[in-house]
């Protein structure tokens, strides 16, 4: 079960840095003038059912994760 749980927060923090870089590469593309809608474009791809679901998934298994009790003498 710990290794499940390392799993899905690894996940998280793995796609959490991902779409933190993934914005600010966007957001620098757009200081060039000949692609001034890069910032607007990264916004309408996230911007979309299935990443919502995603985040979604991931948030909730984080809380169940974070909820259940570890057993005893695992560390």
């Amino acid at each position: 079960m710990n290794l499940v749980r390392v799993a899905v927060f690894a996940a998280a923090a793995l796609l959490l840095a991902g779409g933190y870089l993934a914005s600010q590469a966007a957001f620098l593309a757009s200081l060039d003038p000949g692609a001034r809608g890069a910032t607007a474009d990264y916004a309408k791809a996230i911007d979309s059912p299935a990443i919502k679901l995603i985040a979604l998934v991931i948030f909730l298994a984080c809380i169940v994760f974070a909820a259940l009790p570890q057993k005893e003498g695992q560390a």
